[in-house]
Formats: C-alpha cells, sequence, structure tokens
C-alpha cells in the first residue's frame, strides 16, 4: 500500500533528508514466510502528513522480535527521535542467515552461527553531532564464532553537546574467548564528552 510523493531532490541533500522529505503513507506487511527457512512476519510503515516523518518496523523472525520507530525532523530542523527494542530469546534460529562461514584454515571445523538470548532497548534523540542516546541490554547464553558469554549486562546514557553527560556500564560473566577464560569482565565509562574517565 503506497501513497507517496518524493520531494525533488537537491545535489546536497543526504539520502536521508531525502526520505525525511518524503511526504504521503507507505506500508508493507508479511504474513506467515520463510526466509532461509526461518518463519518470518512483520509490518513496516511509514507516514508523513506534516512535515515529520514516521517510519517504523516491527518484524517477528523465528521467534525473536524487532521493532524499530523514528520520528524524523521537519526540513531545516534536527530533533530526529528513535527506539529500539530487540527482544531475541532464540538467536540459534537465526542460524541461516548469520553463521558465519568457515575460514579456510579452520575448513575441518563446522560454521559457528550465534547463539543465546539478547533484550536490548535503544533511544537516540537528535541527529549528529547533536545527538543524545540511552538504553540497556541483557544477554545470556550468548556465542559469537569464537567468544562465549555466560551472562551479560550494560546500560548507557549520553547527552548532547560536548558538557553532556556520559555514562556506561557493561558486565561479562562467565567469558570464553577462544580458550582464555576469565570469570568476570567489567568496564565503566563516565564524564562528559569533552572530559571522561574508564
Amino acid at each position: 500500500d503506497f501513497d507517496l510523493l518524493v520531494a525533488s531532490p537537491n545535489a546536497s541533500d543526504s539520502v536521508y533528508a531525502a526520505l525525511a522529505a518524503t511526504t504521503g503513507t507507505a506500508r508493507i506487511s508479511i504474513v506467515d514466510s520463510l526466509l532461509a527457512g526461518i518463519a518470518l512476519a512483520g509490518t513496516a510503515s511509514y507516514a508523513n502528513s506534516d512535515g515529520r516523518a514516521r517510519p517504523s518496523l516491527d518484524l517477528l523472525a523465528g521467534g525473536n522480535h524487532l521493532q524499530l520507530e523514528g520520528t524524523m525532523a521537519v526540513l531545516g530542523a534536527s530533533n530526529d527521535d528513535w527506539r529500539i527494542v530487540v527482544d531475541a530469546p532464540r538467536l540459534d534460529a537465526l542460524a541461516p542467515l548469520l553463521a558465519a562461514p568457515a575460514r579456510t584454515d579452520v575448513a575441518r571445523h563446522a560454521a559457528t552461527a550465534p547463539s543465546g538470548s539478547l533484550v536490548a532497548h535503544g533511544h537516540v534523540a537528535g541527529r549528529w553531532p547533536d545527538v543524545s542516546s540511552d538504553g540497556d541490554l541483557q544477554a545470556k547464553a550468548l556465542r559469537v564464532e569464537g567468544v562465549s558469554v555466560r551472562q551479560a549486562s550494560g546500560r548507557w546514557r549520553l547527552a548532547s553537546g560536548n558538557d553532556g553527560t556520559l555514562d556506561g556500564h557493561v558486565v561479562l560473566d562467565g567469558v570464553d574467548a577462544g580458550g582464555r577464560a576469565f570469570d568476570r569482565v567489567q568496564a565503566d565509562l563516565s564524564g562528559t564528552r569533552r572530559s571522561h574517565r574508564a
């Protein structure tokens, strides 16, 4: 379902700016489909009736859920707003899409697909370089190629401006990286963009 009016592009406009200036509505639905053997369903939409474009994506793939919602600023402004939610209890179900091919020097080993679970929330406001962001994540039994983590958690907060608050915290428990084991890995970042410490 498409009813869009694409704005006449200027030579200096980016693809992002051209998209933000496009007016009208569009919607695509995926119902009971398969992609590389993975059950797939969802919707993608776009609406702009007042100069502020609102794209969104709601996707369910192999029992894993992704939601993305955005509001793009009117022409000449920069107050964009994006939110993302990931609820992925079965990353292994995405193996046909995410598995890394075996490298020639370890061809005797099968390709290692990501597995485990991941829940994450993220928010980004503004437009580069005047951007603020916050979010958090939780992961369990996570494995990506040669690295596995029993449990992981993280959060971040970034305020706009050089003197805006910068705060981040990551904890990884039960890490195995290529046969090297670590009980816990922790990283903290605090301060401002101009002056911070880790």
